[in-house]
């Protein structure tokens, strides 16, 4: 017991000579003016990879941005190997005989311990300076110390390291979890982050191990286990660690992969994982350590601050377990990998191969310029030689002139039969020999055009050959540089102008016959017109005829009944005078009343027949209310119809099927529209069924775009082939002597045409039914009253 002593008691008085020799020298300081410090408290040892390598980032980042390596003092507590309350108060004693001379405008806290350290023994240490933490928790309490606190958090991320192991080995069945005394919380971040797996793995925690059981454990571990390293100070006995020797130790020992969450842990046998990188943790510190010390806005610093993760890995580790680099997150940062020609002299192989593209670039071009220079030699040959043919065979004469020269160059084989003169007077701009007036003709003017750019085409009688005759000359500019080259052709057009001469001949004897044959045709036109009006108007008589005889028909028997029972009543009416001369008896009266009450039965029934056969040619003057457009539902106005239809003739009998959407809505004229709708179903019940009382019509409605397509079909008798060209005419019924007068149809077929600016047809079968379909627009076109009046009319 005493030996374990003598370590501790020696650094006892070690620090109390140091804070007496300390205290002694600060009375005779003041503090000195200058800049604000910088003081960074590491709760760890010196000589661990992740504090030294934080402290080396920061005082470089520091050190970047301007800051003096005179202004950071960073201090090593080593509260892990020395927890006792008696170092922790003289150390913080010390601390502040330290720094007390000085101004600090910040205070760095890296990990829990250090933290917990200035919550405790360091409360009153430089209340006024703020204080920036670095822990491995979100949760950090302040226990009512009023001092500006920022918290950054650097959290070991162990699900996101697990999760990179899992997909690098898929078979894994167990995790273990290398944990030692928990000074920082650290098993109870562990167990929080793994909770999710623990349903799929078998997770083991080495916290209640020794250190030399843990490494049996690791050393004997199943072939499906993974290892997840964290910082491991101490064990269970007390004993303390370092924690990059302890990861050593275990990846030199472990049966399975080892993955760790620090940066500088990766390498010497550990294979890697979402790590926290000491340089990233260092930067993000010191640039929130200089937004306080400039007195920026800290509002937005109070919140909580993570460091951000990165994937790495081991290259080596990867080959000795058999891994898959591809498996890896495209981020990954691979250490150890063996450099190639690509990784080392990435800048110079880029350029070699850009500039053996360029060469290459060059040569192709070249390759292709010799290529169409060549091609172009070729066909510029085989563009002469094509040429040369054309001359040569062309069935005109062709001549090419110098102008500026006044040379003839060439002439093709048909122009070397003109004689020499011919072609001298060319030279002199003149055509060859006589015109028809005898006058040689100059043609400088012509010449002057082609050479402007335009063709010029001459037809004209010369004398080219030793007999004149009719030619075409054409003059052509060619292209030429520096040079005016002219190219003429001389084409024999004797024969076409002899042709032209009797076509304008046989064209004026045509013309004269034409006239004789028009007039005898004007003739016979309007003999045919007179026929055609005499036709039309035989048609019409006997549709008329045909009407009349009718109406005469339907209305012979009314007026007939009426007429038979006015006579019978005067006959009475005599025998009652005759009896009452003689004495009337009350019999008699009453045989006379009897009668006259069955006559003015008989009579009133016959005029009121009469009145509905000519009330049916009125119907239409009573419907001009209905001609008013109005935006309306087509199921509504449907339904409108069969009960206004209900009301005049029993319709229980019949099944009027409707399949109308309800979305169809149109402005229209829905009285002129309905009065149709209406009569299709009226014509199916009489006409179809022949008033059978029983039946089905089906109306159906379709929409598309900016039409509506409505049928109205039954199963009745059907309609004839030779009637369904005739059904839409004035006066056509298949029931004329009946009751029907064929004006239905045909207001039908007027009011859809024209108000409705739509068209109806007609499909029907003997025997198995009619289908009326109407196509209307949804929007009808705007008809004035005259055009509505006239439809009626007609």
């Amino acid at each position: 017991m005493k030996l374990k002593r003598i370590p501790r008691l020696s650094r006892l008085i070690f620090l109390t000579l140091m804070l007496i020799g300390l205290s002694c020298s600060s009375y005779a300081q003041s503090p000195p003016p200058g800049n604000k410090k910088i003081l960074i408290l590491v709760g760890y040892q010196y000589g661990l990879p992740v504090p030294d390598a934080f402290t080396k980032s920061a005082i470089a980042s520091l050190k970047a941005k301007g800051i003096s390596a005179d202004d950071i003092f960073i201090e090593y507590l080593d509260l892990l190997r020395n927890p006792q309350a008696e170092y922790r108060q003289k150390l913080a004693e010390l601390l502040h005989r330290k720094l007390n001379t000085y101004i600090l405008g910040v205070i760095v806290a890296f990990s829990a311990s250090a933290v917990r350290f200035l919550e405790n023994e360091g409360r009153d240490l430089f209340p006024a300076a703020p204080l920036i933490i670095n822990t491995g928790t979100r949760t950090t309490e302040w226990k009512g110390v009023p001092r500006e606190v920022h918290t950054m958090t650097s959290v070991m991320d162990f699900s996101g390291t697990l999760q990179y192991a899992l997909a690098l080995l898929p078979k894994t069945q167990r995790v273990i979890v290398t944990l030692g005394r928990d000074h920082e919380g650290i098993a109870a971040r562990a167990h929080e982050s793994l909770a999710g797996y623990e349903s799929k793995l078998a997770i083991e925690y080495t916290s209640e191990l020794s250190y030399e059981e843990m490494l049996q454990r690791v050393t004997h571990a199943p072939a499906d286990t993974i290892i997840l390293n964290s910082s491991y100070f101490g064990d269970k006995t007390g004993r303390n660690f370092i924690p990059a020797e302890v990861s050593k130790k275990i990846a030199g020992n472990a049966n399975a992969p080892v993955f760790v969450m620090y940066d500088n842990l990766v390498g010497n046998g550990v294979l890697g994982g979402s790590v926290l990188r000491s340089e990233a943790v260092a930067t993000v510190l010191a640039d929130l350590a200089l937004e306080i010390m400039h007195d920026k806005q800290t509002s937005k610093l109070s919140d909580l601050i993570s460091t951000p993760v990165i994937p790495m890995f081991d290259w080596t580790q990867m080959q000795r377990w058999g891994l898959d680099m591809d498996k890896l997150p495209p981020e990954s940062l691979v250490l150890n990998q063996p450099v190639t020609l690509w990784g080392q002299y990435k800048e110079f192989v880029i350029a070699v191969v850009l500039a053996l593209l360029l060469l290459s670039v060059l040569v192709l071009l070249l390759y292709g310029q010799n290529r169409l220079r060549r091609k172009a030699e070729i066909l510029a040959r085989e563009s002469e030689e094509r040429f040369r043919v054309l001359l040569e065979h062309a069935p005109e004469a062709v001549i090419l002139l110098n102008i500026d020269q006044h040379k003839l160059i060439d002439a093709n084989s048909q122009a070397k039969r003109f004689s020499e003169g011919a072609r001298q007077a060319l030279l002199n701009l003149q055509l060859p020999g006589m015109t028809e007036h005898g006058v040689a003709e100059s043609i400088d003017a012509e010449i002057k055009q082609a050479l402007d750019g335009g063709e010029v085409m001459l037809e004209k009688y010369m004398n080219m050959d030793g007999e004149a005759r009719y030619w075409e000359v054409r003059f052509v500019r060619l292209p030429a540089a520096r040079q005016s080259l002219l190219r003429a052709s001389f084409t024999d057009i004797s024969e076409r102008k002899q042709t032209q001469q009797a076509l304008a001949r046989l064209n004026d004897e045509l013309e004269e016959r034409v006239k004789l044959r028009t007039a005898d045709l004007q003739k016979t036109m309007d003999q045919l017109h007179h026929f055609q009006e005499e036709l039309l108007q035989s048609k019409k008589l006997a549709a008329l005829g045909g009407m009349v005889a009718g109406v005469a028909h339907e209305l012979n028997t009314p007026i007939g009944n009426c007429l038979l029972t006015t006579t019978t009543q005067s006959h009475d009416l005599q025998e009652l005078e005759r009896a009452m001369a003689h004495g009337l008896k009350r019999s008699v009266l009453q045989a006379y009343m009897q009668n006259s009450t069955t006559a003015l039965a008989i009579t009133e029934k016959n005029l009121l027949r009469a009145s509905e056969l000519v009330a049916c040619f009125k119907q239409v003057a009573a419907d001009h209310r209905t001609s008013e457009r109005s935006h309306f539902s087509l199921r509504a106005l449907c339904n409108e119809c069969l009960q206004t239809i209900a009301a005049h003739r029993p319709t229980h009998e019949y099944q009027i099927v409707q399949d109308i959407p309800q979305d169809i809505e149109l402005d229209s004229y829905s009285g002129l529209l309905g009065q149709v709708l209406e009569n299709l179903i009226v014509n199916a019940m009489v006409h179809g069924y022949d008033d059978r009382g029983h039946g089905t019509i089906h109306i159906a409605a379709t929409c598309s775009q900016a039409w509506v397509k409505i049928e109205v079909s039954d199963q009745g008798l059907g309609i004839a082939a030779e009637s369904q060209g005739r059904i839409f005419d004035p006066f056509f019924t298949s029931k004329m002597g009946r009751g029907s007068v064929g004006l239905g149809l045909h207001i039908v077929h007027n009011i859809v045409s024209t108000v409705l600016a739509g068209r109806i047809s007609v499909t029907s079968k003997v025997g198995e039914g009619t289908i009326f379909t109407l196509d209307i627009p949804c929007t009808a076109p705007q008809a004035n009253a005259r055009q509505i009046e006239q439809l009626f009319v007609e």
